[in-house]
């Protein structure tokens, strides 16, 4: 058997398993249930799995009769989920993970069942997960677009509290036995660093969409002066977009007869601005910072706020700041749609680096102040 044939049956039994595992999944999953509609969703899944995975063993003879194991950390975790979680949750769930199988398998998507198959898959779930649909029963992400101010605000503010204040905590702790001053310290860290964050996330969406503004409005005058050079500029990104010339001119034209609609569209296509958001909303931007960061920032000083000992609070601050710090990695992934356990590990290890060099820092520069 030549490389390429090895490594193409060698995903295929991958699949197999994988499908076959789905299938059992979504039939457990089926079984909570109580609503019936969705219980009907899950075995809709739970059959296109089934029929997709025994397609697929049909092309490999040694599949056939390979019945592994349908138990996996991922089968255990979704189970564990339906039981605790509303059906939408565990759907958005299962969809970002169907979807990041999709992206890195699209070769198995030219089988045409399969391919209608897994359409009927995403389509389930997009019922179960109760999202907005758009005509063509297609998921609307424009919800997540328009907050996406928001999101990366609060992100980089929960990322920053965690790790600045968890790396300043240990610091402190290393350099003194004091527990009051360690807690001083992570209260000041908290507040100035979650007052920092909101005024910067503030200024800087505040000035973006100032900025836009001023775009904006040079764009409208632009319209009002050259009239047929702006039309021509329309007509050449519709043309580089695949239309015909003819096609485009009259698109155009018929764009600019109304001056409101042509300035939308010139903001748009010229310059990849949203003239109802113009970037975000600063007030919302800085809230969710400023909250985001006083979330991360206190885990590390629990410990210290109860007045436990210095070796007690050290070893609980740092287990409780790694824990928290995981937790926020998975979530990023999830939300990012990336590899969960990768983020995880990620932002845990990145923590735990920034932590104990301040830490080690601390003891050095104690030692020496002791001296």
């Amino acid at each position: 058997m030549n490389h390429g044939l090895h490594d193409r049956t060698s995903q295929l039994i991958r699949e197999v398993t994988g499908a076959r595992r789905n299938s059992k999944l979504f039939e457990v999953l089926a079984e909570t249930q109580s609503d019936q509609s969705k219980a009907e969703l899950f075995r809709r899944i739970s059959r296109n799995e089934a029929e997709i995975a025994e397609r697929w063993a049909k092309l490999i003879d040694r599949v056939g009769n390979n019945q592994r194991g349908t138990w996996s950390f991922s089968y255990a975790l979704y189970s564990w989920s339906a039981r605790m979680f509303p059906p939408r949750m565990v759907g958005r769930l299962l969809r970002r993970r169907h979807t990041r199988w999709l992206s890195a398998n699209n070769d198995l998507l030219n089988d045409p069942t399969v391919k209608s198959m897994s359409a009927d898959t995403v389509d389930a779930l997009n019922r179960l997960s109760e999202d907005a649909l758009d005509l063509d029963g297609h998921t609307e992400h424009g919800w997540l677009a328009s907050q996406s101010g928001a999101l990366r605000a609060g992100v980089l503010g929960m990322n920053d509290g965690l790790v600045s204040n968890f790396s300043l905590t240990m610091g402190i702790a290393g350099a003194t036995a004091d527990a009051s001053i360690v807690l001083l310290a992570g209260l000041a860290g908290l507040l100035a660093g979650a007052l920092s964050m909101a005024a910067g996330e503030y200024v800087s969406v505040k000035s973006q969409n100032e900025y836009y503004a001023n775009l904006v409005r040079w764009e409208r005058v632009e319209l009002a002066l050259w009239r047929e050079q702006e039309t021509d500029e329309l007509v050449a990104i519709f043309v580089a977009k695949g239309l015909e010339p003819k096609e485009a001119t009259t698109v155009a034209e018929r764009l600019m007869d109304d001056p409101e609609v042509a300035l939308d569209t010139h903001v748009r296509e010229e310059l990849g601005i949203d003239p109802g958001t113009l970037g975000g909303n600063p007030w919302s931007a800085a809230t969710s910072s400023l909250l985001a960061f006083a979330a991360g920032a206190v885990v590390p000083i629990i410990p210290y706020v109860f007045g436990l000992a210095s070796t007690t609070a050290i070893v609980i601050s740092a287990l409780s700041s790694l824990m928290a710090l995981a937790a926020a990695g998975a979530w990023l992934g999830w939300i990012s749609g990336s590899n969960v356990l990768a983020a995880t590990i990620r932002m845990a290890l990145i923590g735990a680096g920034a932590a104990a060099i301040t830490y080690l820092l601390g003891i050095a520069v104690g030692t020496q102040l002791t001296t």
